[in-house]
C-alpha cells in the first residue's frame, strides 16, 4: 500500500481557512461577573430570610398547631363600690349604671388588684384546686408550662400571671379580671373562686379600717371620760378641803360688802365735813360719826384681809388662791365634758360611717368565656414570629456592614 500523494495546489486552495480566535471582552466579562454576583447575593439574602424568618415561622405555626394546648380565657368585670359617700374619691364615672348609689372606691380596687398579682392568691388556688401543679405538668405545652427557673431569675409567681391577670380603670374604678384554663369550664370556675376570693379579702379590709376607727373613737370617749372624772374629783377635793361649795360665791359677796361698806363710808365722811364746814367739828354727832368711819374702815380693812391672808384656823390658802383654783377646776371639767361630748360624737360618727360607708364587691359583667380559644392562633403567632426573624436580620445584616 502506497502512502498518499500531497494533496495538491488546487485542494489546498480549495480548504476553507481556520476562524481567527476572538479576543475576551472586558466589558462582558464585567456584566458577566456582576449578574453571578447578584445572584450569589440574592441567594444568600433568601437563605438568611428561610433561616432567620420563614423557617421559625413554620416552626411556630406547627408548634401551636399540633403541640400548643389550647386555653380559652374568661374575662370578668368587678367595681368595689361604696354605699354612701363618705370618702373622698370623686371617680363617679357610669356608676349610676351599675347600679352603685355611692361612688366608685379606687383604693380598694387597686387592693384587689394587687391581691390578684399576689402570692397568697397563687398559694389559696395550689391548696384548694391545685391549679400551680396542674399548670407546671404535661397538662401543659412546655412554651406555656410553669418553670421554675431560680438561676434565671423567674418564678412560678412572675410566669402564673400568663393565666390570671388583672387591669384597673382608674376613670370608673372598674377592675377586669383575666382567666386563662384549658377548658371553658374550668376557666369560668377558677374565674369565680377567685372573684369569691376577692369579694372576702375586700370585705375584710374595710371591716377592719373601720373597726379601727371605731376603736379609735371608743379610746377616745374612754380618755375624755377619765379626764372629765378626774377634773370633778379635783373640783370636790378642793370643795372639801376648803370647806366652801362655790368659793366663786362667797368672794362676790364679800367683794359687794366691800363695796356696800364703801359707800357706806363716803356718805359718813361726807357728813363728818359738813359738820366740820358748819363748825361743828367737836360736837357729839362728829364723834358718832368717826367712830361709824372707824368701825367701817376696821370691817373693810378685815373683809380684804380675808381675801389675801390666810386663816390658819379654818384654811390653808386665801380666798383669792382659793377662787382661782376653784375656777381652774371648773374650766379643766368644763373642757373634759367637751371633749367628751366630741368624742361621742366621733364615735357615731365612726359607727356610721362603718354602717353606711363599707365598700361593696359588685360583679358587672360575670365570668364569660368566648367560643374560639385564645390561644394558640397559629396563623397570628407564625406572621409575628416572621416579623420577628425579618427585624433579627435586619439588625444582624446592619451590624455586619
Amino acid at each position: 500500500v502506497q502512502p498518499d500523494a500531497p494533496p495538491s495546489e488546487p485542494e489546498e486552495q480549495a480548504r476553507p481557512a481556520d476562524p481567527p480566535v476572538k479576543e475576551a471582552n472586558p466589558i462582558e466579562e464585567a456584566r458577566r461577573r456582576l449578574k453571578q454576583q447578584i445572584l450569589s447575593t440574592k441567594r444568600k439574602f433568601w437563605l438568611k430570610v428561610a433561616a432567620f424568618a420563614v423557617l421559625p415561622a413554620l416552626l411556630a405555626i406547627a408548634y401551636e398547631g399540633f403541640v400548643s394546648v389550647p386555653l380559652y380565657e374568661a374575662r370578668s368585670v368587678v367595681i368595689v363600690a361604696k354605699a354612701s359617700n363618705t370618702g373622698d374619691s370623686s371617680f363617679n364615672g357610669i356608676l349610676g349604671a351599675v347600679g352603685a348609689s355611692g361612688g366608685s372606691n379606687i383604693n380598694e380596687a387597686f387592693m384587689a388588684h394587687e391581691y390578684v398579682l399576689s402570692q397568697t392568691l397563687l398559694d389559696d388556688l395550689e391548696n384548694d384546686m391545685s391549679l400551680v401543679s396542674r399548670f407546671s405538668s404535661d397538662e401543659i405545652d412546655p412554651l406555656r408550662r410553669l418553670w421554675d427557673l431560680r438561676l434565671f431569675g423567674i418564678d412560678q409567681r412572675t410566669q402564673f400571671q400568663r393565666y390570671v391577670r388583672s387591669s384597673v380603670n382608674v376613670q370608673t374604678g372598674m377592675m377586669t379580671l383575666y382567666v386563662r384554663a384549658p377548658s371553658r369550664e374550668e376557666s369560668e370556675l377558677i374565674s369565680q373562686s377567685i372573684l369569691n376570693r376577692i369579694e372576702k379579702r375586700v370585705n375584710l379590709l374595710s371591716d377592719n379600717l373601720f373597726q379601727q376607727q371605731v376603736l379609735q373613737a371608743q379610746a377616745g370617749v374612754e380618755d375624755a371620760q377619765n379626764y372629765l372624772i378626774e377634773t370633778q374629783g379635783e373640783l370636790t377635793r378642793l370643795q372639801i378641803e376648803s370647806g366652801e361649795a362655790d368659793p366663786q360665791t362667797r368672794v362676790a359677796g364679800i367683794y359687794e360688802s366691800i363695796a356696800a361698806l364703801q359707800a357706806d363710808l363716803l356718805d359718813i365722811e361726807t357728813q363728818i365735813e359738813s359738820e366740820r364746814i358748819a363748825g361743828r367739828a367737836e360736837s357729839f354727832e362728829t364723834e358718832r360719826l368717826n367712830a361709824l368711819r372707824i368701825g367701817l374702815e376696821a370691817r373693810i380693812d378685815l373683809m380684804r384681809r380675808q381675801l389675801v391672808e390666810v386663816d390658819r384656823a379654818e384654811q390653808d390658802r386665801p380666798l383669792n388662791a382659793l377662787l382661782l383654783d376653784y375656777q381652774r377646776a371648773e374650766l379643766e371639767m368644763e373642757i373634759g365634758q367637751e371633749a367628751l361630748s366630741i368624742a361621742l360624737t366621733s364615735l357615731a360618727s365612726a359607727r356610721e360611717q362603718a354602717a353606711l360607708g363599707r365598700s361593696q364587691f359588685q360583679v358587672v359583667v360575670p365570668p364569660s368565656v368566648g367560643d374560639i380559644p385564645w390561644r394558640p392562633r397559629p396563623v397570628a403567632s407564625g406572621f409575628a414570629v416572621f416579623l420577628i426573624g425579618l427585624s433579627a436580620l435586619s439588625i444582624v445584616s446592619l451590624f455586619r456592614r
